[in-house]
This record gives structure tokens, C-alpha cells and sequence, in this order.
């Protein structure tokens, strides 16, 4: 069906399905095999759309004109890869599914401490800590625990922190986290301790199974507890969830004029969670 939907597809040589039915037709008389009902292929060409299609949103503006948007989750979920078979296909692909891309999608910020930046991911001396940390990446997966921030953790060591955040430094990655008083949480240090991920041993769930009860917060506590359970964990189902910058930008393209000027805007996303140096090739949005 593949070689199909791409004769079906080819760009300003659209065939009719009057057309198409008959190249089924001859398919079935020349013994080809497995050869699809018209109805069987256009049901399976409905289907990939919807799977791997990027979504219209209608939009109204605020005087009254009506315009469609590419859905931006959509957009952000794919990246372009060109395939030659003597035309260029745009074929998207999930980047994250994607073998070619994923290795380099960037999942959690970096701290260059003094270095140079280069990414819109990295900045100098945990200046993270400076933005609303529920905007990042909530968990991480170590050996077989997912670890939230907000929530409490133990170290190998027997000490119990709150991870603010993940990061990576020098291609370590890191937990920024707050140290606690064991047991009954008395006390946050808010102060940030910086310990590696391997090092963290049980997540909170863990933690109140071995004790029996829910572990508790001193009054002068609460605006941590409050956090608990973190609230991304209603939404990623024990999954991976990941923070992708997105950043728009605008191109004013107005360039044909006839009796009516034609207004012309483009606007652009990106995944920025992946180097510029491929941004700039084949793998920008």
C-alpha cells in the first residue's frame, strides 16, 4: 500500500479515483497479491492522517474573521526527514520516536557554571532556579523509581531531599534538591544541594510504604506539602513528560500586489530542545 499512497500523493499529478480504481484493477488481473479494495485503501489512507496528520484548529479573531492554525502540539511532535525516490517526500516522523533525532533532543536544562552559551537550554550559575520550576521537566526515570520534583526522596545515604529540579553539568546530569529532617519533615533547608541522580535510592511512594503513613510536614512546612503529589503525575500515567521551548516568530511575506494589496503573514515555530546547528538543517520545524 505504501508505493500506493505515494503514486496517489504525487504533488500536481492528482489521479482520480475513477483512476486509481482501475490501477487496482490491473494490479488484481496482473496476480499481484494482497492488492487492497478501493474502500480497503482509502479507509487506511483516513487512518494514517489521523495518526500521523497535523491538526487544523479554527480561530476567530477579535474582528470577527475566521482563520485556521496548525495545531503546535502537532507540530512539535514532528520532525522532517527528506527521502529521495526521484522526487523529495516531506515525511514527518515524532522525534522522539524518531532514531535519527532523539539522541539529540536536550531533556533537561544545563548549567554552564562560567562556559559559553550556545543553546536556548543552557544558562550560567542555576539561574533555573529563577523561573517557575513546575515549567520544567517534572520527573526522571532512575533504574525502576520516577523521581518528581516537589516531592520527597531518599539518598543513598539515608538523607531525605525534595528535588527542585533536574539539570545537567558537564554531561552529569543532576538533582537540585532541598535537604529534610527524617520521618516527621520539621524542617526544609532552603538552601540547594546539587546530587547526582544516581544517588537517589527511593521516591516518596517507596518511602511511605516502608513507614506505614503518609510522611508528615510541620506547620511551618505546609507551602512544601501543598506540592505533594506533584500534579504532573495526573497527567504523564508514569510516563516520560518533557518540557520543549517553543519559540514563534513571524515573516511578513506580502509580496504580490495587483489591483488589491494581498496581506501575507508566515508564522514559525521550532523545537529548540535540539541543537541549532541541526535547527538550521534538516530538522527544523
Amino acid at each position: 500500500m505504501c508505493y500506493l499512497d505515494i503514486l496517489d500523493n504525487l504533488p500536481r499529478l492528482r489521479l482520480s479515483s475513477s483512476q486509481l480504481k482501475m490501477i487496482l484493477w490491473i494490479m488484481k488481473e496482473c496476480g499481484a497479491k494482497d492488492v487492497p479494495s478501493f474502500n480497503a485503501f482509502r479507509a487506511m489512507q483516513t487512518h494514517i492522517r489521523k495518526m500521523t496528520g497535523v491538526r487544523m484548529e479554527l480561530h476567530k479573531s477579535d474582528l470577527g474573521n475566521l482563520f485556521y492554525v496548525n495545531d503546535i502540539r502537532d507540530l512539535i511532535a514532528k520532525a522532517s526527514l527528506s527521502l529521495i525516490l526521484n522526487l523529495y517526500l516531506l515525511i514527518f516522523k515524532q522525534d522522539f520516536a524518531n532514531p535519527e533525532v532523539a539522541p539529540y533532543i536536550q531533556r533537561y536544562p544545563e548549567d554552564v557554571a562560567g562556559g559559553p552559551i550556545s543553546e536556548i537550554w543552557q544558562v550560567k550559575d542555576g539561574k533555573w532556579h529563577d523561573i517557575h520550576l513546575d515549567a520544567l521537566t517534572p520527573s526522571i526515570l532512575v533504574g525502576h523509581h520516577r523521581y518528581y520534583i516537589h516531592e520527597v526522596a531518599e539518598l543513598s545515604d539515608g538523607l531525605w531531599v525534595i528535588p527542585a529540579l533536574w539539570i545537567v553539568s558537564k554531561g552529569v546530569t543532576f538533582a537540585d534538591c532541598r535537604l529534610l529532617d527524617n520521618d516527621v519533615v520539621l524542617a526544609v533547608d532552603k538552601a540547594i544541594t546539587r546530587v547526582p541522580i544516581h544517588e537517589l535510592s527511593a521516591n516518596q511512594q517507596t518511602l511511605e510504604r516502608r513507614i506505614g503513613i503518609p510522611i508528615a510536614f510541620h506547620e511551618t512546612c505546609k507551602p512544601y506539602a501543598k506540592n505533594i503529589p506533584n500534579r504532573f503525575r495526573a497527567i504523564d500515567n508514569g510516563e516520560d513528560l518533557f518540557t520543549v521551548w517553543v519559540p514563534v516568530w513571524a515573516d511578513d511575506v506580502s509580496g504580490a500586489r495587483s489591483k488589491q494589496y494581498q496581506k501575507h503573514l508566515n508564522v514559525y515555530t521550532a523545537n529548540t530542545n535540539l541543537p541549532g546547528q541541526l535547527l538550521h538543517g534538516w530538522y527544523g520545524i
